[in-house]
């Protein structure tokens, strides 16, 4: 059933009395991401946003971006996640680790509007190289390796490390530069053969900065 709202007018002696249809509000987005529009804040007082947005929405870690906005009729207008009460128009560098929604709340005498914009952060370990041992042999009394880059970024000059089943130091192997991706067989030409179990460690010296320095070892046991 429709709201009516009724109206009594009075003309010389002439007395007109009526209901019409009350108006209905029409609530669209003013900016992209804004909850009042400026027809309706014009008609009842609400703060209008105009503008929230970011420079970029999509960042890599440690990476700054602007956000910037415009906002009338608002008496306090605050962003969180960090900027607080800010101005009603202006920007701001930003610089969140993690992906982050910001929200900008501009508070009215009639009522609060709101808008938003997410800012997306890329996991940071698929922005590194990655070195991981991924099989031994031994051939003709060698002690053969394979070391791949499982990273997203090439990977500098390192040392592999294998110890005895002790955990003593008995040899390296020099490594050069590895592309993402990439995967080379490579000796230890001075291993002794003692014992039946030892471990092999890429990039030894901690040389290269890696997504994750867990998976840089490889336990082999050698059949007897």
């Amino acid at each position: 059933m429709k709201a009516v709202r009724c109206v009594l007018v009075l003309a010389g002696a002439l007395i007109v009395a009526g209901c019409l249809p009350a108006a209905q509000p029409v609530v669209t987005p003013a900016a992209e991401n804004a909850t009042i529009t400026e027809a309706v804040a014009a008609a009842r007082y609400w703060p209008v946003i105009k503008d929230f947005s970011a420079g970029s929405t999509s960042i890599l870690p440690g990476e700054n971006v602007t956000l910037r906005w415009s906002v009338s009729d608002a008496v306090v207008v605050t962003i969180d996640n960090g900027p607080g009460m800010v101005q009603p128009a202006g920007s701001l560098d930003v610089a969140p680790q993690v992906t982050t929604r910001y929200t900008l709340t501009a508070a009215g005498d009639k009522g609060v509007s709101t808008a938003w914009v997410t800012v997306q952060v890329a996991d940071r370990n698929t922005f590194m190289p990655d070195l991981v041992i991924t099989g031994i042999t031994h051939i003709s009394g060698l002690l053969y390796y394979k070391i791949k880059n499982t990273g997203a970024l090439d990977a500098g000059p390192s040392e592999t490390y294998v110890y005895d089943q002790s955990n003593m130091l008995r040899d390296t192997s020099w490594v050069e530069s590895l592309k993402a991706g990439e995967e080379k067989t490579l000796p230890f030409t001075n291993y002794d053969w003692e014992g039946n179990k030892i471990t092999v460690c890429a990039d030894g010296k901690k040389q290269v900065v890696e997504a994750s320095r867990d998976n840089n070892c490889y336990v082999f046991s050698f059949e007897l």
